[in-house]
């Protein structure tokens, strides 16, 4: 949905996340990050609200 809004995004955490907990030093409570540019942050806010 962001890259359909144009949004340039990074994702953060995604490996570690769903070793869960495995991989030396990577606590199992770590959730995956979704990275905006400030300036597109309301925007990606309005579309995360969007589906929850």
């Amino acid at each position: 949905m962001l890259e359909e809004a144009g949004i340039e995004y990074m994702v953060v955490n995604e490996i570690t996340s769903s070793i869960d907990g495995t991989f030396a030093g990577s606590p199992s409570n770590i959730g995956i990050e979704i990275r905006v540019l400030e300036e597109n942050l309301e925007e990606a806010v309005e579309i995360y609200n969007s589906i929850n």
